[in-house]
């Protein structure tokens, strides 16, 4: 494996046996509602496969906050709606038949949660199927994301790494999983620094109390950490950043947190704790669950009405103190019908609030949440960017046809925020061997693409890492989180480029307004346009690393942005691009 990637679908094998274990049992995920309108009716549709047999399906339904109940087709709280089998479906991959049932139900307001599970019979089994367990969400509203998200440019610091303060040293270099000592001061002192780099949303990893350098595994989701300063810090820091014009994103966690956390203690220590409900106990006191297996971080039971109110009354404490929003970690972990509880809950409380999820899964799956969240981060891009310019394993032409694809497949209105790294992966500049042409190719790409992009601290000055981030069969993501270097450290040329390539976006707002449309492909080049009644670009990609003629005409008008030093000629009637470079057009 070239790459590694976070999460449960990292290999083709893993992939397939997801295939499979969808097909054979019960599926919804992929048929949830796609961010139902007021007034309008909502149709949900379900899919059966061999391992969990139903000849009646039924939908129970609430709208008033509370949990559906019934059995059998009748209502015990709230309402039962009869789904309608409406056919089979041979399915190569599991030798077998899947049977598909749908319902409609009302229509709602606006700001009405309507929940929602569902349950069915079988003739020869006689009893409600597996599926009744899980319930849904839907928050019914008209809200799209909010303005300001739409031209954002994202600057995702992590948190311990960026700056210790202005005449400040790190409290360590050498031990990676130790605390460096990075604070909210050190981001505070670097505020110019961001501001003249262009950025508009800065994006912490988790500033929460914890015992840990990566804060994922809290121990208070109220308060600030005391390594990183105090609540005062960060409200400066609030202040500052907003009058600059950048505003502040939180990484909301709500699956798990730390062992440590008191109501974990004492659901542990006291076999009447009133928080026992909290966490999902296999045999208490030490058996439960956790996130992937790790036992210092139990996973928060979020169908405990107590425990669902106490992560979003946390949220919603954020955004009161100033926060602009959450990127929320692990968002295929909580049960699905969290998330419309927290939509109403936030967009209440900050009508302009921006929340976007980290949904290492399939396309499917990221869609699940259009309605609950304004977008995800889009990881299927990242694999695409990775490939392409990374690894150099796809071609132009594979690339093109698969964001094609992409922007065909996602409404218009659900964000998909671009990456091409983290902290949870290589360093882009660590698979491309510090190809800096590649690292500007890449970048040029993902900002001339309509969502958000996100630049991780330290990419701008030619950041990379000691050692991959997979030894041994071990993963250590932690080589991708070096401190952030500054001073005469930083490559100069590479903070350049990214100056300009954030002002050209910016100066551009054609780019997230307009309309994006593939002109050209093959093995070589990418060529397309975005364009609007007024205005027209065209973005130039060549992804060979040799110098190529453009075997496309373009009647250029000016060039306004190229990602490479060498120089973009005209010969004759043809363009000729150096080696892994870009240029972007008026035509």
């Amino acid at each position: 494996m070239d790459d590694f990637i976070f999460g449960t679908l990292s290999t083709d094998s893993l992939r397939i046996q997801r295939v499979q274990n969808r097909l054979r049992g019960v599926t919804h995920t992929s048929h949830i509602p796609r961010d139902p309108m007021p007034g309008e009716e909502i149709t949900l549709q379900l899919s059966i496969g061999p391992d969990q047999p139903a000849d009646q399906a039924w939908v129970y339904w609430t709208t008033d906050q509370t949990d559906p109940e019934g059995k059998m087709g009748e209502a015990e709280h709230g309402f039962a709606t009869e789904m309608k089998e409406t056919g089979s479906k041979w399915e190569l991959g599991i030798w077998g038949f899947t049977r598909t049932f749908e319902a409609t139900l009302p229509a709602q307001k606006s700001g009405t949660v309507l929940r929602y599970r569902l349950s069915g019979t079988s003739i020869c089994q006689g009893e409600d199927f597996a599926d009744q367990g899980t319930y849904y969400a839907l928050y019914i509203d008209l809200d799209e994301p909010p303005e300001w998200s739409k031209e954002a440019v994202l600057y995702q610091i992590f948190s311990d790494r960026f700056s210790p303060g202005k005449n400040k040293t790190w409290l360590q270099t050498n031990n990676l999983d130790a605390l460096f000592g990075g604070t909210l001061k050190g981001v505070t002192d670097n505020l110019d620094y961001l501001e003249s780099l262009g950025i508009t949303v800065i994006w912490f990893t988790p500033i929460f109390p914890s015992e840990t350098y990566h804060r994922y595994d809290t121990t208070d989701v109220y308060n600030i950490d005391p390594h990183m300063g105090t609540k005062e810090d960060f409200k400066k820091l609030l202040d500052q950043a907003h009058k600059r014009g950048i505003r502040i994103l939180l990484d909301l966690v709500p699956n798990h947190w730390s062992q440590k956390h008191s109501t974990f203690l004492d659901a542990q220590q006291n076999p009447n704790s009133k928080y026992r409900d909290w966490y999902t106990f296999k045999h208490w006191p030490n058996d439960y669950e956790c996130f992937f297996g790790s036992r210092h971080m139990p996973k928060i039971n979020l169908r405990n009405p107590e425990a669902r109110k106490y992560i979003i009354d946390s949220a919603v404490h954020w955004l009161k103190i100033g926060v602009d929003g959450f990127r929320v970690d692990y968002a295929i972990g909580p049960t699905p019908d969290f998330w419309a509880d927290l939509r109403k809950a936030t967009r209440q409380a900050k009508k302009d609030s921006w929340i976007f999820g980290e949904s290492v899964d399939d396309a499917d799956t990221l869609l699940s949440f259009d309605g609950v969240m304004d977008g995800s981060l889009d990881f299927p891009l990242l694999e695409g960017f990775r490939n392409a310019f990374g690894f150099a394993k796809w071609n132009a032409c594979q690339l093109a046809r698969y964001v094609d694809d992409m922007e065909r497949f996602y409404p218009d209105d659900f964000q998909r925020i671009s990456f091409f790294d983290n902290h949870d992966m290589n360093r882009f500049s660590w698979i491309a061997k510090n190809d800096w042409n590649r690292l500007r190719l890449v970048a040029l790409c993902q900002f001339t693409l309509k969502y958000p992009p996100i630049l991780y601290y330290g990419t701008e000055v030619g950041m990379t890492q000691r050692r991959d981030a997979l030894q041994g069969g071990r993963k250590l993501d932690s080589e991708a989180r070096l401190p952030m270097l500054w001073g005469d450290a930083q490559n100069k040329p590479l903070l350049d480029y990214f100056q300009n390539l954030i002002s050209f976006r910016k100066e551009n707002p054609l780019i997230w307004q307009g309309e994006r449309k593939t002109l050209y492909s093959d093995a070589d080049f990418w060529v397309y346009e975005i364009n609007s009644k007024r205005k027209r670009l065209v973005v130039c990609l060549n992804l060979n690393a040799n110098e190529k003629a453009l075997p496309y005409s373009l009647n250029v008008k000016k060039i306004l942005f190229t990602s490479h030093g060498g120089e973009i000629r005209r010969e004759g009637d043809e363009w000729v691009v150096p080696g892994l470079s870009g240029f972007v057009v008026r035509v």
